[in-house]
């Protein structure tokens, strides 16, 4: 069999007329097989061959030369290639990105070329919202053969399409990506213009996670050079949020049988949206912060879907860190309202960890000496009595760098968490008050466990054989302090071991059942500090 290189190649009307057959082939084969890969390299060299048609320049202009590239069927052409760089093997996803950028250099302008139009820069520009990079990465080289054809103008329709996808390529999430769409930028001379913050938001919401992850850098990247757009853009934000928080209920018919099923969660929009907030919260004015914690709490941070909460969570405390210390007295107040009226249900659990987490952040803020710490410390105490060891172990991650601001009344703290901790009969009680004193103690340092005779309190308490809550409560902090400080408490192991192992034989179910998980802290810190050296 001749080589298609070999062989002349047909003129631009004939491969026309032949290219359906070549289109069919290579949309239903895969390459997954050594005899179908090699029949698609060939489709592909054929292709490649006609993609060099060249006009004659010699003739007459009025002329239209069928051996030239002007009749061949670029656009789908163009959309082929696309597909089969994001099916097929890496062989031949090479061999098509290759075809791809022949067949835009013939729609360049240059000699013997055509000059490409709008239809086929509309798929190159479509391809950039491609999830796979191979194909994003090929449209761009493309765009740079047909650079002389592109429109410029951000006036026309097609030429904010091509302003607004090439800015959000600058921020792709692969670095050979955004160098390509710079350099294409620089070379078209291109300028941002402030229209394209507002239209960036239909990217925020793609069903493809690249493209939502550039379009939130490329927001923030605009917004920062019009700040006057901030305010819109957060509105539309907010507003489109709960557009795609709606959820349709399914349609049943007079029986109630269900019709349809209700349309699937856009969780991945609600991410994005969240994703868009996080790197748009820096160039916010101090007048929108306040709304927009308004809008995290409790609504965003008590998303159905977890990822969603998860990424609204990482937004609040990016607007925290910028916004926190100049809105204290603004932002506390939405912080204690929700937690003294919230319901105490199990649906609210994940948003009060959150908002104990962004009070906790929030005090960070604040000078030791500043009168509002304190205040933060005690909202931070009592949500320890929550029955959720999510919120529970929140709280401890947020005490220790707050521990500064309030030693003078870190004793009677002590002695009312113990209190807690050994008397309560409420098990929610007894567990958070392990978890606070676990981190007040990583606050205040190692020594304080000798100094506030904590760990004298609670070797008497895993002794009294009369009261099971007092063990079980001992065993808690033991468990509690072990996971927080590690190795530090290391030397304390030895001392606690011998009552831990009569509490394996406790008379109590429940005491065993605690020894059990505070039998495996307290093994697992000697053997980790071990590995570690």
């Amino acid at each position: 069999m001749l080589h298609p290189s070999d062989v002349a190649p047909l003129a631009a009307p004939a491969f026309a007329f032949c290219f359906p057959l070549l289109n069919a082939m290579l949309r239903e084969s895969s390459g997954s097989t050594e005899e179908t890969e090699s029949m698609m390299t060939r489709a592909l060299q054929v292709i490649s061959v006609h993609c060099q048609l060249r006009a004659s320049t010699d003739g007459d202009d009025i002329e239209l030369d069928e051996n030239g590239p002007e009749l061949l069927p670029r656009v789908n052409m163009l959309l082929l290639l696309t597909r089969v760089i994001s099916t097929a093997t890496p062989r031949l996803q090479v061999l098509a990105s290759q075809c791809l950028t022949a067949l835009c250099a013939s729609a360049g302008g240059g000699d013997g070329c055509t000059v490409a139009e709008q239809p086929e820069i509309d798929v190159l520009l479509n391809a950039l919202l491609s999830p796979c990079f191979s194909v994003r990465d090929a449209s761009l080289r493309g765009l740079l053969e047909m650079e002389f054809a592109l429109p410029t103008d951000s006036t026309e329709s097609s030429g904010m399409s091509l302003l607004r996808r090439l800015w959000v390529a600058r921020f792709d999430v692969e670095e050979e990506g955004r160098s390509l769409a710079e350099k294409l930028w620089e070379s078209l001379g291109l300028e941002l213009v402030p229209e394209l913050c507002s239209l960036l938001i239909g990217d925020i919401t793609h069903h493809v996670e690249a493209i939502r992850t550039a379009a939130a850098e490329a927001m923030s990247s605009a917004v920062s050079q019009y700040r006057d757009q901030s305010a819109s853009v957060l509105g539309q934000l907010t507003e489109l949020y709960h557009q795609k928080l709606y959820r349709p209920p399914p349609v049943l018919d007079a029986l109630g049988r269900v019709i349809s099923e209700s349309p699937p969660d856009q969780w991945e929009a609600r991410c994005g949206i969240a994703l868009a907030l996080n790197k748009l919260s820096q160039y916010l004015d101090e007048s929108q912060v306040t709304p927009l914690f308004l809008f995290f709490v409790p609504d965003a941070l008590n998303d159905r879907h977890t990822e969603v909460r998860r990424c609204m969570l990482d937004a609040a405390l990016s607007a925290l860190n910028t916004h926190g210390k100049d809105n204290v007295s603004s932002l506390l107040p939405v912080f204690e309202e929700f937690l003294k009226n919230a319901p105490q249900d199990a649906s609210y659990d994940s948003v009060r960890q959150s908002v104990v987490i962004l009070m906790g952040s929030l005090a960070k803020h604040l000078d030791k000496n500043d009168p509002k710490v304190k205040p933060i410390v005690a909202k931070l105490i009592t949500a320890l009595s929550t029955p959720s060891q999510q919120v529970q172990e929140s709280v401890a991650s947020c005490l220790p760098p707050l521990v500064p601001a309030i030693k003078d009344d870190a004793a009677g703290i002590v002695r009312n968490l113990l209190q807690l901790l050994l008397e309560s009969d409420k098990y929610a009680e007894r567990k958070g008050a392990a978890y606070g004193l676990a981190g007040l103690v990583k606050g205040l340092g190692i020594l304080a466990l000798k100094q506030q005779d904590i760990m004298a309190t609670l070797t008497d308490a895993i002794q009294d054989k009369k009261n099971f809550r007092r063990r079980e409560g001992a065993l808690f902090a033991f468990e509690m302090l072990c996971n927080m400080l590690g190795k530090l408490f290391e030397p304390y192991v030895v001392h606690v071991l011998p009552h831990l192992l009569l509490c394996f034989g406790d008379g109590n179910q429940y005491v065993r059942e605690v020894s059990g998980h505070t039998g495996i802290q307290l093994a697992l810190v000697p053997a980790l500090t071990k590995l570690m050296q």
